[in-house]
C-alpha cells in the first residue's frame, strides 16, 4: 500500500480494497491479515480488538467490506461493514472505542456510502438504493424505525450471590415530540443472567417524559438474584437518546 511521498509505502496489505478511508492525511484499511489499521506516518498501527479481530475472522469473505470515515459532533468515526458478515462497526478516533451499528430487522447498518456536500452529510442506502441524510436530531433511518440500544457491563462481586433492589438510570428527560406516538416516548429493560446469551422478559416501561416533563426518574425495583448479570436499555421512538448515568442498588451475599 503506498502513501504520501513518491517511493514510501506501508509494508502491510489490504484485504478489501473499499474498506481505505482517509483524513487529515492518515488512512485507515482492513489489513490482510484482517486486522484493522490506521497509519502513523509510515507504520501500520492496529485499531482494532481482539474481538473484533475474532469476529472478522469468522465471516466467509471480507472482500467486499466499505468503509467511510465522518465527523459528528466533534468526534471522527471510521465505520466499515461487512455485506457478507453481515457486521458493521464503528472506530471513535478521539476516544479509541468501537461501537457495533445495526438497522431494525437486519444484523449490519444500511449505511455504505457518505459523502459530505450542500453542508449536509449525505448517506447511501444498502438496501433499497437511496440518499439520506445523517443527521443528529432526527432518530429515524430513512423514515422507518431506528432503535438505540445500550448494554451495561457485568454486574458480579466475585460470583456470590448480589441481590438487586434498585435499578436507576437518569436520562435527559422531556424529550416527548408534540405530536404521535413518540409524544409520550418509553424506554424499556431487560437483563442477561447468562453472559448475554439470552435475556428475560422486558420489565414494564418507564416514560423518559413528555415535552417539558423534566424531573422523570427512571426505576427498576425488586430484580431479583444472580451472581452475573448485563443490563440492557432500548429506545424505538422517535426522540432524543441521551442517557447521563445509571445506579444499582444491591447486597452481596455469603456464598
Amino acid at each position: 500500500m503506498r502513501q504520501g511521498q513518491r517511493g514510501a509505502f506501508l509494508e502491510r496489505g489490504c484485504a478489501a480494497a473499499f474498506s481505505i478511508a482517509d483524513d487529515d492525511n492518515t488512512l485507515f484499511w482492513l489489513g490482510d491479515d484482517l486486522i484493522i489499521y490506521r497509519a502513523a506516518g509510515y507504520t501500520p498501527q492496529r485499531i482494532s480488538t481482539h474481538a473484533i479481530e475474532e469476529e472478522i475472522r469468522k465471516f466467509s469473505s471480507v472482500s467486499d467490506a466499505t468503509a467511510f470515515i465522518v465527523t459528528i459532533s466533534g468526534h471522527k468515526f471510521y465505520i466499515i461493514s461487512f455485506p457478507t458478515g453481515q457486521k458493521t462497526f464503528a472506530f471513535d478516533v478521539a476516544t479509541g472505542l468501537w461501537h457495533e451499528r445495526e438497522s431494525l430487522g437486519a444484523r449490519y447498518w444500511r449505511g455504505t456510502s457518505y459523502a459530505y456536500a450542500y453542508n449536509k452529510h449525505i448517506v447511501g442506502d444498502a438496501f433499497q438504493g437511496r440518499l439520506g441524510e445523517l443527521d443528529m436530531d432526527t432518530f429515524a433511518e430513512y423514515g422507518e424505525t431506528m432503535q438505540g440500544i445500550l448494554t451495561g457491563p457485568y454486574v458480579h462481586s466475585d460470583r456470590k450471590r448480589v441481590r438487586h433492589h434498585r435499578f436507576e438510570v437518569e436520562i435527559e428527560a422531556g424529550v416527548g415530540d408534540t405530536t404521535g406516538t413518540a409524544s409520550d416516548p418509553k424506554i424499556w429493560m431487560d437483563y442477561s443472567d447468562d453472559g448475554g446469551r439470552s435475556f428475560s422478559m422486558r420489565k414494564p416501561t418507564r416514560a423518559m417524559g413528555k415535552r417539558g416533563e423534566y424531573g422523570q426518574r427512571l426505576r427498576w425495583n425488586r430484580l431479583g438474584r444472580s451472581r452475573s448479570r448485563i443490563y440492557r436499555l432500548t429506545v424505538a421512538d422517535a426522540v432524543k437518546r441521551s442517557i447521563v448515568s445509571a445506579s444499582l442498588d444491591v447486597s452481596v451475599g455469603r456464598h
